[in-house]
C-alpha cells in the first residue's frame, strides 16, 4: 500500500482509498446477496418438502368421514373375549397382528377405544389411518399422540356407519404394568380421534395427508418468511430457483389448504369435548328417565323423634308413604336429612332402608315406623326438640321376589366429569 501511494498526490490517494472502500462495500453486498439467496433456496426446499405431504389432501373428502363417537372403555373385558385382539392392528402395516395368549391377557387389563364412524365419502374406504390424541380434561395440549391403522375388509361406503372396539398396542406402553411413567387417571383424559388418510380397495391413499400441527405451523411460517425475504439476483444464483421472492399462486393455494386443514384439526378438539359432554348428558337423561318412577313413591309425612322409654331411648322415624308407582313394593331404600332452623349443616344426612312386612300394593298408603341403629348416624339426632325437619329422598325400590325396580346408574364421578367438561368448554368459548 505504501509503495502504491508513494509519489501520489493527495487527490490520487483519496481516489485510491475511495475505490477500495467501494470495492469492499460491493463485496459485502455480494456476500449478503448470496447468503439471502441460499436462505431463499432453503426456504423453498423446506416448503416443497412439507408441501409434498399435502399433495392429494382432498380435505373435503377427508371431512366426509365423521367420527361420531370416540370413547375410552374403562371396564375390563372377560378373559376369554379375544374380539379386541382381532380388531387390533399394528401401526406399521395393514396385516392383522396374530397376538399370543399372553398378549391377550395383557390387553384385558388395558383400556380399549370404541369408535363410531359415519361415511359421506363417495369412494369406498377399505383402510384408514387415524391420529389419536389424549388430552387432559382442562387443556388442548395432548398428553400423548399416536397413530392407528384400521382396515375394513368389506369396505365402508357412502351413507354407512361402522363401530370399532380395539386396544392399540401403544396402550401397553402408556397404561400397562411396564409403563415408563405413572399414567394419569383415565377419567381425567379426553380422547380426540381424527382420520388422517383414507385408502381404497387398491391400497392406495385417495385422501388425507400424514402431517401434524407442527408441520402445518412451520409451513405457514416458511411461506411468510419467504414473502418477507429479499433475494438479489447474482451471477452465481441458480436460475432454476426462480427470481420472484413472493410466493406463487400454487404456494398461496397450498397455504390456504394448510390453513383449512389446521382449522379442521383444531375444530376436532372442540367437537371431541362437546361430544363427550353430550354423551354424558344423554346417559344422565336415560338415568333420570329410569329414576322418574321413584318420584311416584310419595313420602307424604316424615317425622323424627326419640322413644319415650326411660331405660333405653331409641331414634324413631315415622313415614306415611303412598305407592303410585304401579308396582308392588317389598323394600324401600332412601336417604334422610335431619335439620333445624338455627343450623347450616344437617344433624344427620344418612341412608335408610326398610323391609315391609307386607308388600305395599299399587295405590296403597301406609304408615311406616323405622328404628335405625342408635349407634349409627341417626343416634346423633337431638332429643326432645319440636323444630326438627326430616326430608326423605327415595333412592331405590325393590319389588316382589327381590326384583330391583326402576334401576338407574349415574355415578357421581360422571357428574363431576360433566361439570369439568362444561367448565372447560365455556372457558374456550366453544
Amino acid at each position: 500500500m505504501r509503495q502504491q501511494l508513494q509519489g501520489r498526490t493527495g487527490r490520487e490517494v483519496i481516489a485510491i482509498a475511495t475505490k477500495g472502500a467501494e470495492q469492499r462495500a460491493a463485496n459485502r453486498q455480494r456476500a449478503e446477496a448470496l447468503a439471502r439467496e441460499r436462505e431463499r433456496r432453503q426456504l423453498l426446499d423446506d416448503i416443497r418438502t412439507i408441501r409434498a405431504k399435502l399433495s392429494g389432501l382432498e380435505l373435503e373428502t377427508l371431512q366426509g368421514l365423521t367420527v361420531t363417537r370416540a370413547q375410552l372403555v374403562l371396564e375390563e373385558r372377560a378373559e376369554d373375549d379375544t374380539s379386541l385382539v382381532r380388531d387390533w392392528f399394528d401401526v406399521s402395516d395393514f396385516n392383522r397382528d396374530q397376538a399370543s395368549a399372553t398378549e391377550a391377557d395383557d390387553k384385558s387389563r388395558l383400556p380399549a377405544i370404541e369408535l363410531e364412524l359415519t361415511s359421506q365419502v363417495r369412494n369406498g374406504i377399505y383402510a384408514l389411518l387415524f391420529e389419536v390424541e389424549l388430552l387432559p380434561i382442562d387443556s388442548t395440549e395432548p398428553w400423548r399422540r399416536f397413530q392407528i391403522k384400521q382396515r375394513f375388509s368389506r369396505g365402508l361406503f357412502y351413507g354407512q356407519s361402522a363401530t370399532r372396539r380395539f386396544v392399540p398396542k401403544q396402550f401397553a406402553e402408556l397404561f400397562g404394568a411396564d409403563a415408563v411413567e405413572t399414567p394419569p387417571d383415565l377419567g381425567s383424559l379426553v380422547m380426540v380421534v381424527r382420520p388422517v388418510r383414507l385408502f381404497g380397495a387398491d391400497g392406495q391413499a385417495f385422501a388425507g395427508a400424514d402431517i401434524n400441527d407442527a408441520e402445518l405451523a412451520r409451513l405457514q411460517m416458511l411461506i411468510n418468511k419467504l414473502n418477507q425475504s429479499v433475494a438479489i439476483q447474482t451471477p452465481e444464483a441458480d436460475q432454476s430457483v426462480g427470481q420472484p421472492t413472493k410466493t406463487s399462486a400454487v404456494d398461496e393455494a397450498i397455504a390456504a389448504e394448510a390453513k383449512a386443514l389446521g382449522a379442521w384439526r383444531d375444530a376436532s378438539i372442540a367437537r371431541a369435548f362437546k361430544a363427550e359432554a353430550e354423551g354424558i348428558r344423554a346417559e344422565q337423561r336415560v338415568a333420570e328417565a329410569a329414576r322418574e318412577p321413584l318420584s311416584r313413591f310419595l313420602v307424604e309425612q316424615a317425622r323424627f323423634h326419640w322413644s319415650e322409654s326411660q331405660i333405653h331411648r331409641k331414634p324413631i322415624i315415622e313415614l306415611r308413604v303412598h305407592n303410585n308407582t304401579g308396582e308392588t313394593i317389598s323394600w324401600c331404600h332412601c336417604r334422610g336429612q335431619l335439620t333445624s332452623p338455627e343450623r347450616d349443616r344437617p344433624w344427620v344426612d344418612a341412608p335408610l332402608e326398610h323391609r315391609l312386612r307386607d308388600n305395599l300394593a299399587p295405590g296403597e298408603k301406609r304408615d311406616l315406623r323405622i328404628v335405625p341403629n342408635w349407634l349409627g348416624p341417626w343416634g346423633g339426632g337431638p332429643k326432645d326438640r319440636k323444630d326438627l325437619k326430616l326430608e326423605i329422598e327415595i333412592t331405590r325400590l325393590v319389588g316382589q321376589g327381590r326384583k330391583p325396580l326402576f334401576v338407574y346408574d349415574f355415578p357421581e364421578e360422571k357428574t363431576a366429569r360433566l361439570r369439568a367438561l362444561e367448565a372447560f368448554i365455556a372457558t374456550q368459548g366453544w
